[in-house]
């Protein structure tokens, strides 16, 4: 004759069946079971060595689906089930930040993979300690007068990397005025302004040398 103690393990063990199923079923609806995808890269320092023990994430929305270190050489593969559903991924190199900047690559689109497989080539990370802050504030002191182009040839370091940017929203321009660069260096701001005062309007253009040290920059651009 069961035992009150047996009913209750057996109750116990139905309970972790049945949630075992619905994790299961939880997982179907997100991935896909047979097709696998591979992303591959190799990462290096700013002076081309490859850098080993960093680690690469792969998200898909908020669920980390892949994690691997680099090799000696640089190198990681990882392998990963498709999406049953429609969305993106994701793919963060060095997310910790130990000793070297975090790089995240967003927007990859399951047709960007050839055969299931997707080559991110060679990604460069700059040491923390190298990286220091621009920005430009932009004044409009004149009606008459638009920025209409915004850049710099600073040795900039990219953190964030759109896969599949989307083209510029037409009719206006959104310049970018907030860079990590590397410290210690010279480099130019270009930029253009339309003048309105004039019929028909005029397009000039300017540069300005600017020098950064190790602390953060705000260069004030009026206009």
């Amino acid at each position: 004759m069961p035992t009150i103690l047996n009913k209750i393990n057996f109750k116990m063990k139905r309970i972790i069946c049945l949630l075992i199923v619905l994790l299961s079923l939880s997982c179907e609806i997100q991935y896909e079971g047979k097709r696998r995808f591979i992303a591959e890269t190799t990462v290096v320092d700013q002076d081309g060595n490859p850098l080993e023990g960093i680690k690469i994430e792969v998200d898909a929305g908020d669920d980390n689906i892949s994690n691997q270190n680099t090799d000696k050489n640089g190198y990681s593969i990882q392998i990963f089930p498709s999406r049953s559903r429609r969305g993106t991924f994701s793919v963060s190199i060095n997310p910790d930040r130990n000793i070297y900047q975090n790089k995240v690559i967003s927007n990859i689109e399951e047709s960007d993979f050839e055969d299931y497989k997707l080559n991110l080539g060679s990604i460069m990370l700059f040491k923390n300690e190298d990286i220091t802050s621009f920005r430009i504030n932009l004044n409009q002191v004149s009606e008459n007068v638009i920025l209409e182009s915004l850049e710099i040839n600073a040795i900039s370091i990219e953190e964030f990397v759109n896969y599949n940017e989307d083209d510029e929203e037409e009719g206006y321009y959104y310049p970018e005025t907030y860079y990590n660069i590397l410290k210690n260096q010279t480099f130019t701001i270009f930029y253009s302004l339309r003048h309105y005062g004039t019929h028909p309007s005029t397009l000039t253009e300017y540069s300005v040398n600017v020098s950064i040290g190790n602390d953060p920059l705000i260069y004030e651009l009026e206009f």
